[in-house]
């Protein structure tokens, strides 16, 4: 072939060319404020506020380790993601999330 056919023409594939606009809400005022309160009394409070304030994922945040958290620069540095983790309780039961 000397030219290729669909150049500079628009392929449809049915049912795939309605593709559905989904609007994001983000936080009030006032609820970024409660989750920052609930945070500080929260074991993994820390994430969440990381979160709030970088927008990190969160296979993102549980992958973090500490050798790339620059606390001098102020900068973090994503290196691993985590797809689920184990807790262990005090009482020894485990909590896969």
């Amino acid at each position: 072939m000397l030219k290729n056919p669909t150049e500079k023409k628009r392929i449809t594939i049915p049912g795939l060319s309605e593709k559905k606009k989904t609007e994001i809400e983000a936080f009030s005022d006032e609820e970024i404020i409660a989750i920052k309160n609930g945070a500080k009394t929260y074991r993994y409070g820390i994430l969440i506020l990381l979160a709030l304030g970088t927008g990190l994922r969160q296979g993102e945040l549980l992958g973090l380790k500490w050798k790339y958290v620059d606390l001098i620069n102020k900068t973090v540095t994503v290196k691993y993601t985590l797809n689920y983790i184990t807790e262990i309780t005090r009482d020894g039961k485990k909590h896969a999330f």
